[in-house]
């Protein structure tokens, strides 16, 4: 349900683009765009008005009770810091495969190995994806462009259910700041944007995005 609620978001961002070139419909926008309607519909489907109109038991249609979306609800917090820290690993590594400037064999385990060395990565945690089937990054379109939907997710309003918000900053760096968006500053970054994914203290996400941009924006959606 939630993949085929992320898929009909894209579909819904073409089928409503009203452009004056065709070239730019649809996800043919930048790519830190790309997946914020997908992800808007994933954040709808689990909505308890949209949930009463699939969310039935299979034999007696019953709808499904409110006890169990919360079950479902916390189940979704779980784990959360961890899974960030994965998929930010996999988007440095597509990242650092995407910065190389001549053409080179590689060996893929030990390039990967020295990529989460120098992101100082623990041994516990490993990219999302190993190189040799992260399909993002080659076939799939997504090359050196796979941090793309860490924006949509500090950036998507939370539910307003049980009175829920989510406040988020997108700070970006100064020109000549190289600490905020450098890769070593991944463990700050990473944690950053995971803080009020998992509840803790602090109330606003902070995501370093381009280094290109000189100036700072408070997105409170």
């Amino acid at each position: 349900a939630q993949t085929l609620a992320h898929e009909f978001g894209h579909a819904l961002h073409g089928l409503l683009s009203d452009v004056t070139y065709e070239s730019l419909a649809g996800t043919r926008v930048p790519r830190d765009f790309v997946e914020f309607p997908s992800q808007v519909m994933e954040n709808w489907m689990s909505e308890p008005e949209v949930l009463r109109l699939y969310a039935r038991h299979y034999q007696t249609g019953q709808v499904i009770p409110e006890e169990l979306v919360e079950k479902l609800e916390a189940a979704g917090k779980f784990n959360q810091g961890f899974i960030t820290l994965e998929y930010m690993a996999a988007s440095y590594l597509d990242m650092a495969w995407h910065s190389m400037t001549e053409p080179e064999e590689k060996d893929a385990r030990s390039f990967e190995d020295a990529e989460m060395a120098r992101l100082g990565m623990i041994d516990e945690i490993i990219p999302r994806y190993r190189s040799t089937y992260f399909a993002h990054i080659f076939s799939g379109g997504y090359s050196s462009g796979y941090y793309s939907y860490i924006g949509p997710r500090c950036l998507m309003p939370t539910p307003s259910r049980r009175s829920r918000r989510r406040t988020c900053s997108i700070v970006r760096p100064r020109p000549g700041s190289a600490q905020r968006s450098s890769p070593e500053a991944v463990p700050g970054l990473v944690w950053s944007c995971i803080t009020s994914s998992v509840g803790a203290r602090r109330r606003s996400n902070h995501c370093w995005r381009s280094a290109g941009s000189s100036r700072a924006a408070d997105i409170t959606p």
